[in-house]
């Protein structure tokens, strides 16, 4: 504003000096000047004055113009830039918000999937204690019906962190896909062993007295086996753990301050 006001200021002065020189300029030429006479002397002063003011307000349009061009365009670039970077600090905010969600939904399912399977390994422990822990071991059908009960409500678990998978609950193609998998093989593997109690609970009833050998029993067998158990339930445990961690540890990729928004 200060700038602004010497500017008006000085155009102003320039035109006053301007209309003095041209009043001067018309007193001395209506005196019909000669050389070495007060009228001539004035007329050629004046004259020279205006020639100085019209090229001098010629240069201070002009200087004035370049200036208020540099000035509105250092403007706009500065408009421009904020633009840029509220722009970008929108795209910043919405990823880290959908990463938040995102890393939510890995923890949650890495806990679910850790404490589904610590519950497995406890039903396993304990099926392998109440059978003699041997390959000729026995199962009674009380013992039975607990168990696969038990270990039904696990695979149903599995079944729903599978169904989240599909659903694309965890936001990227590649890792559901590899969550999928993993919870397939789970809840397929734990899957056979309560189809293989629907067929057999038969067989373990009418052995009151002993029980049904688990040899009789190749689902259950398999899972009872440090081998079995680690190919149908654990091997995929590691996996999945895996892809989790590795996705939670990922660094947010932020989008260049200096780019354009999309």
């Amino acid at each position: 504003m200060r700038l602004r006001n010497v500017r008006i200021l000085s155009i102003c002065l320039l035109v006053a000096i301007t209309a003095a020189s041209a009043v001067v300029l018309q007193w001395a030429w209506s005196g019909n000047p000669t050389s070495n006479t007060l009228h001539y002397e004035a007329a050629k002063t004046a004259m020279q004055v205006l020639a100085v003011s019209v090229f001098g307000s010629i240069a201070a349009i002009a200087t004035f113009a370049f200036n208020d061009s540099r000035t509105q365009a250092a403007k706009e670039r500065d408009r421009e830039r904020d633009l840029r970077m509220e722009n970008w600090r929108r795209q910043v905010t919405t990823l880290s918000d959908k990463r938040d969600r995102l890393d939510e939904s890995y923890r949650s399912a890495l806990d679910t999937t850790l404490a589904l399977y610590h519950q497995v390994k406890a039903i396993r422990r304990m099926l392998r204690a109440e059978t003699g822990n041997q390959p000729g071991g026995h199962i009674t059908l009380d013992i039975y019906e607990k168990r696969i009960s038990d270990l039904n409500v696990q695979q149903l678990e599995f079944e729903t962190l599978k169904r989240q998978a599909e659903n694309h609950a965890f936001g990227q193609q590649d890792i559901e896909e590899s969550l999928r998998k993993g919870f397939v093989a789970i809840e397929s593997h734990l899957g056979q062993v309560i189809t293989e109690y629907e067929t057999k609970r038969s067989a373990v009833a009418a052995q009151p007295a002993t029980g049904l050998p688990v040899s009789d029993l190749p689902e259950l067998a398999k899972l009872l086996t440090r081998e079995g158990f680690k190919a149908g339930v654990s091997a995929h445990i590691d996996d999945i753990v895996k892809v989790i961690r590795e996705a939670l540890l990922k660094p947010l990729e932020l989008p260049d301050p200096g780019a354009d928004g999309p």
